[in-house]
């Protein structure tokens, strides 16, 4: 395993078992123009037992001053490949990626453009992914408190985190930070001062590929006790947030999260997460929130509408 020095941007991919999406993943950087000198790649591929290797040595065959690919004996776990990748990375800024990421053309200029205007003061910077390509870095400045409101949804995507080398390298104790399933959530927060602005950069900067499934683990008990419960709260009890700011914030989360994920897993059951006890989760959670019954009133009129919309189908078919 080579090092480098002297990027500007190292892209971090942690990966497992994905060498098809890794193989498009890491075409979409080498092949634009902002991939140069300053750019590096950095891989820790968690004992992949596909053709991962193969897909990175391929390309670091070809760019091997630019591409540090690190193979784990075993598998370490999610976040402990995420903190590794971040850890083998040697640019002024770190930025995460999914292996199954793809970055749209130009968006590593512009990634690049804005860590140049940023370098000298460190700048927290956050990249939102637009789902619109008429947005083109729209920037908007926000405390903390007025950033979790607007950005509590997406904060969780590792495609969004990113952080300056000399940040990551100040924080003391990451390990403790590993158990949650967020661990690049906390590294983010962590790397806040009380007074920092953050430097929302909203643009077109990826799309992903479908996967086949997404699931393995209690979504419910992973976002609403850990995320919220924990993480959110965690913040609060630390007193960088009022009270009025985790209400809002909840209930920001509740609207924009946690209802779609009940229709998804439990009415729909589109996808096959976990789901034991995720009534009770929500309710120990939001039990004092009025949303809570607001919304359970919703999504039973939503099933019921549903059933009833099958019935109605089903019955039209014995009839034609």
């Amino acid at each position: 395993m080579d090092k480098h020095e002297n990027f500007s941007l190292s892209i971090c991919i942690p990966t497992f078992n994905r060498g098809w999406a890794l193989d498009r993943c890491i075409e979409s950087i080498v092949s634009q123009e902002g991939f140069n000198g300053e750019v590096e790649i950095v891989i820790s591929d968690n004992a992949s037992t596909d053709n991962t290797e193969d897909v990175v040595l391929k390309y670091k065959n070809k760019f091997p001053q630019n591409i540090i690919y690190c193979k784990n004996p075993v598998n370490i776990g999610m976040e402990k490949n995420i903190a590794k990748v971040l850890e083998l990375a040697n640019g002024d800024y770190l930025k995460l990626l999914n292996d199954y990421s793809i970055f749209e053309n130009g968006s590593i200029e512009k990634i690049l453009t804005i860590i140049a205007e940023n370098l000298n003061e460190k700048s927290i910077i956050y990249f939102k992914n637009s789902t619109s390509r008429q947005v083109k870095n729209n920037v908007k400045i926000y405390n903390l408190s007025n950033f979790l409101i607007k950005e509590i949804e997406y904060l969780t995507w590792i495609g969004s985190f990113g952080i300056w080398k000399e940040d990551l390298l100040n924080i003391t104790n990451k390990d403790k930070l590993v158990g949650t399933m967020f661990y690049h959530v906390l590294i983010f927060l962590e790397s806040l001062k009380s007074n920092n602005d953050i430097y929302c950069y909203e643009n077109k900067y990826l799309i992903s590929q479908k996967l086949n499934s997404k699931g393995g683990y209690n979504l419910f008990e992973v976002f609403v006790s850990n995320y919220i419960g924990k993480i959110i709260t965690g913040i609060y009890k630390q007193r960088k947030i009022s009270l009025l700011t985790l209400y809002f914030v909840k209930i920001e989360f509740y609207k924009k999260f946690i209802t779609k994920w009940i229709k998804n897993i439990v009415i729909n059951k589109k996808y096959q997460f976990d789901k034991r006890n995720w009534g009770r989760i929500i309710f120990k959670e939001y039990k004092y929130y009025p949303m809570l019954y607001y919304s359970s009133i919703y999504l039973i009129i939503y099933y019921l509408g549903k059933k009833i919309t099958i019935s109605l189908k089903d019955n039209a078919k014995k009839n034609s």
